[in-house]
């Protein structure tokens, strides 16, 4: 599935697809429609269109029911030979033994296996008639705890680059211009992401329309970003926060044996926290290496550490005789944004005209630079342009 656009609608045929035949079929049936995908792809907003169209076609539904809280689903199936309305949003009728139901649960990996099974067979015995299940999770590593006759998968991802485009053009009612389409390229395809992008600079009025073209007029990260991102670090743990930040402050690259030595951790107490961060879809796999699930995300979490925290570790990192790895001073030890800054520097670029580059602000260019001079070993701009000069 290459994207969450076209995984939509791949969902929604494949659910048209189970009511219909759950509709004519005449045996009593446990269908389930299972949608994968990882944070911010779209998997509510699917359920909740899912909900819509079966509401439309007139099927009794029950939910949206959410994972971590299996128990409203016990109370719906008590109730059901005596209420008609059975919780809100609900319109599971008594009795009816011929109509089939749409049960829709949301982030059922957050979900008790053997709970969701016993609530799968109290409402095919209470019931007594199909049903359909409409479930979205991060993945599903349990698909047998499904007590269904027939299980069908779907999946959403993050958008490639035409459909970025396409819901940013959606969004905005007019073609967004290049500039703004590279800063909303720093989501990574994330639909979250991106609507939390344009919406926050919307709110923040930093949009403004050129020529039929609407333009940012800054690349700053709007407050809205910074609450979803802050809100996703307080459901970790105190200890994953801190290590995601810190690691933030560092790079968007995450190297353990670095974040060992700044956190004081052992390297095996920070696996756990490294799988908590990617079952929290904040970190994934960068070849051999984990990295910020997407540039955006990273520089939110990074901002979320204050300036002075961010000088003090760079003071750290290359601290020669603090117990601490010395970063090597070369070209190689620079991270991918690092060399781009190092290079537009040597190539006498001010700090306001890097920022316009990269799409950080100057200050967050000048924090780099201080970064790269230690690391290189320089101590001013025409040292780094002749250090330049001497790798060509």
């Amino acid at each position: 599935m290459r994207s969450t656009l076209q995984g939509k609608r791949d969902v929604l045929r494949k659910l048209t697809n189970l009511l219909s035949d759950t509709r004519s079929d005449e045996s009593t049936v446990t269908r389930a429609l299972v949608v994968e995908g990882d944070i911010g792809v779209g998997k509510s907003y699917v359920l909740r269109e899912a909900v819509d169209i079966a509401r439309e076609l007139g099927f009794p539904l029950v939910g949206p029911i959410d994972g971590r809280d299996m128990t409203a689903l016990t109370a719906c199936w008590c109730l059901c030979s005596q209420e008609p309305e059975l919780i809100a949003g609900s319109q599971l009728p008594a009795n009816d033994t011929d109509v089939p139901v749409l049960v829709a649960v949301d982030d059922a990996h957050l979900a008790d296996p053997d709970r969701l099974r016993l609530e799968m067979r109290l409402l095919s015995r209470r019931y007594r008639s199909s049903s359909i299940w409409m479930i979205t999770a991060r993945t599903l590593s349990w698909p047998a705890a499904l007590a269904a006759d027939e299980v069908v998968y779907g999946s959403l991802a993050d958008l490639p680059e035409d459909l970025v485009i396409e819901l940013v053009t959606e969004m905005l009612c007019a073609p967004p211009s290049a500039t703004l389409l590279e800063f909303v390229a720093q989501a990574g395809g994330n639909p979250q992401m991106i609507t939390e992008l344009i919406v926050g600079l919307r709110e923040e009025w930093a949009l403004h329309s050129v020529e039929g073209q609407v333009r940012a007029l800054h690349t700053e990260i709007p407050k809205r970003v910074r609450r979803v991102v802050g809100h996703r670090l307080n459901e970790l743990s105190p200890r994953c926060r801190q290590m995601l930040q810190v690691a933030a402050a560092v790079d968007r690259q995450l190297c353990v044996a670095t974040i060992a030595d700044f956190t004081a951790e052992p390297v095996a107490n920070l696996l756990a926290l490294l799988e908590e961060a990617s079952d929290a879809g904040l970190v994934t796999s960068d070849g051999p290496n984990l990295a910020f699930r997407n540039t955006l995300l990273w520089r939110a979490v990074r901002e979320s550490v204050p300036i002075y925290v961010h000088e003090i570790l760079s003071q750290e990192a290359i601290r020669p005789n603090g117990g601490l790895p010395r970063l090597n001073s070369t070209w190689d030890s620079l991270g991918e944004k690092e060399r781009t800054i190092a290079q537009l520097a040597g190539e006498g670029l001010t700090n306001q005209q890097i920022a316009r580059r990269v799409y950080l602000s100057p200050h967050t260019v000048n924090y780099y630079l201080r970064h790269i001079f230690r690391k290189l070993e320089v101590t001013s701009r025409i040292e780094l342009a002749k250090l330049l000069a001497s790798r060509n």
